[in-house]
């Protein structure tokens, strides 16, 4: 598909779940700009709310993900397919939902805001040859982590403790670099 159809499908299903979401923004190749992505690529920091159980609304609440309730329905009445991972696995959950929509392959990433934000949407942004670079530790081979900072779970640490990254540029901060556009990112 070219970049124009691939933004029109994004768009199309951030009008879709961006009521369930505090932030949802298209990321990789997409927001990269790259002429012929091969798949859309979707961050997102859910809304929760608590839902009551019990005959008289005097049972336990339970915390659900609106985001991916919501997903699970359009799952059900087709607008979403699963796309299974090589091994046959299906892929939907909190932190990663592996999709089709309209025949194209969808990816929704899901984050906790502000601490995940700005980390996950540097990563999936990419590319993987970038992404690299800022994700594995200087003594590791990378180029830009410094040592003792570590990416785990979706967030930045530092010595274990965990820096919030509520942007891209806060994290392109906290980790010591220039921040590079999307579309310059190789």
């Amino acid at each position: 598909m070219n970049l124009s159809e691939a933004r029109k499908a994004a768009y199309e299903v951030i009008d879709l779940i961006g009521h369930t979401c505090e932030q949802i923004e298209i990321v990789g190749s997409v927001r990269r700009g790259k002429p012929e992505p091969k798949d859309i690529e979707v961050l997102v920091a859910p809304k929760f709310s608590a839902d009551q159980f019990g005959l008289f609304d005097d049972g336990p609440t339970e915390t659900v993900n609106q985001q991916l309730a919501l997903v699970k329905s359009l799952l059900a009445n087709g607008t979403f397919e699963h796309r299974p991972d090589k091994n046959g696995v299906n892929c939907c959950g909190a932190g990663m939902q592996r999709l089709r929509y309209r025949g194209v392959a969808l990816d929704i990433f899901g984050v906790i805001a502000p601490s995940q934000w700005g980390v996950v949407k540097a990563i999936r942004t990419g590319p993987a040859d970038f992404t690299r670079a800022f994700v594995t530790q200087r003594c590791e081979g990378g180029r830009i982590l410094q040592t003792g900072m570590r990416i785990q779970d979706g967030g930045l640490y530092d010595r274990g403790v965990l820096i919030p990254t509520p942007t891209e540029k806060d994290f392109f901060e906290a980790i010591g670099t220039s921040w590079v556009n999307p579309e310059d990112r190789i």
